[in-house]
């Protein structure tokens, strides 16, 4: 599995060494793979210490910056569904804590999933998790709790068309809403969403990479 990291100099905080931190120090930690830094814009200041890090790879970027910086957004993720290989892939922001069990939790959601096409979200508001069914024959998984996708801090792509079809989708509504709402009724069109029985992120950081944005992006 890959870890791919969108990350965004944009920010008047930054949790990236938090979020490092604690997903080093989890089970992840153990498997001595590497995370892919998706860079959201040609600043990286915010990321000098990692630059040289055997076990951080930077993808920087490549694409003609959107004068709406939500749309600037979308468009990194849409770099994040298209990077890499035909490989189970985590696609992650960078202002989340990883828990110590992450990890083999999340391989045994996984397992439960067999060859079915959905996407699986590592965290969910904590009270509206607790009310949601198990998927019917598991116990790692649940349907998801919301109708619409509450944030896309952490989900799961288990194979790379799926990966693709969500960002053509992506690509083709960039501006007919924000990248976390059109990953969720992609989702629910054409795939499957649901949510680890248990959350295995939690959200670090609650200062937006947008305080400033004006442009409506519709």
């Amino acid at each position: 599995m890959q870890i791919n990291m969108t990350t965004f100099a944009a920010r008047s905080r930054h949790y990236i060494r938090e979020t490092m931190d604690s997903l080093f120090a989890s089970d992840w930690g153990r498997t001595n793979r590497s995370v892919n830094l998706i860079m959201g814009s040609a600043d990286e200041s915010h990321v000098a210490e990692y630059t040289a890090s055997p076990s951080i790879r930077m993808v920087r970027w490549d694409l003609q910056d959107n004068e709406v910086l939500r749309w600037n957004c979308t468009l990194n993720k849409i770099r994040a569904l298209r990077h890499g290989g035909d490989e189970p892939t985590l696609i992650c922001e960078d202002d989340i804590l990883f828990l110590p069990d992450w990890l083999s939790t999340l391989k045994r959601a996984t397992a439960e999933m067999g060859d079915a096409e959905y996407i699986l979200s590592l965290s969910a508001s904590k009270p509206e998790l607790a009310q949601a069914r198990l998927v019917a024959g598991k116990q790692w998984v649940k349907r998801y709790p919301t109708y619409v996708l509450q944030g896309a801090q952490a989900l799961y792509y288990p194979t790379r068309a799926l990966r693709e079809k969500v960002a053509d989708f992506l690509q083709e509504h960039l501006t007919r809403g924000n990248g976390d709402e059109l990953i969720g009724r992609c989702a629910r069109s054409y795939a499957a969403l649901y949510a680890t029985r248990d959350v295995l992120v939690e959200h670090a950081g609650f200062t937006s990479c947008f305080p400033q944005e004006k442009a409506r992006a519709s």
